[in-house]
């Protein structure tokens, strides 16, 4: 049930429902009005069936509310996608200490692109995505964390540590990060000890 917190499940149920609330009522009246709704069959004129009168400004306003609620569901979707896109690159990339978190967590998930996006240009020069898959994939980390970060102006220095479940080794690297340009801090160097 983990999708129910998902903006856009939540938007497809709640317009599900908002539909669901305008056409059953509508469909309703219709079925109502044409079986007659103990009224006389014998009635031809529009003014002695007042029911019947309503029906087409009914379908009109339903399809505009339709309308209406669909179109407002795109509209908030595409806007709190764009902001949630906003906010994570805005977070993941505004301290060391959040790069290093991120990192960390997409190591340990398998999103290895996602952790090769924390690397600045440079060390992406020097380290293909595919060196970096094969340096992590035969990994099962159940830990990775990070000693205090040491900034001092552009550059920042600290320990990042692992622990592979299967093997039960740890393994500890020396992380330096940089200041990389508008991509935010980014790691520059990463080396075993």
């Amino acid at each position: 049930m983990s999708f129910l917190h998902d903006p856009f499940w939540q938007f497809i149920i709640s317009t599900s429902i908002a539909i669901a609330g305008i056409i059953i009522p509508l469909a309703v009246g219709f079925v109502q009005s044409k079986g007659g709704g103990g009224s006389s069959s014998l009635s031809v004129s529009p003014s002695s069936n007042p029911v019947g009168c309503w029906i087409v400004p009914t379908i009109i306003v339903s399809m505009i509310l339709i309308i209406l609620v669909v179109f407002s569901g795109v509209v908030f979707a595409f806007v709190s996608n764009a902001i949630s896109t906003f906010q994570i690159s805005n977070l993941t990339s505004s301290t060391p200490n959040q790069t290093l978190n991120t990192y960390c967590q997409d190591v340990q998930s398998g999103d290895y692109q996602g952790a090769y996006d924390e690397y600045s240009a440079h060390l992406k020069s020097q380290v293909s995505s595919a060196q970096f898959t094969q340096m992590w994939v035969n990994k099962h980390l159940d830990s990775c964390t990070h000693d205090t970060v040491n900034t001092s102006g552009n550059q920042a220095t600290t320990t990042l540590s692992t622990h592979d479940f299967f093997t039960r080794n740890s393994e500890m690297y020396s992380v330096t990060l940089i200041q990389d340009g508008s991509n935010g801090w980014k790691i520059d160097n990463i080396q075993r000890l």
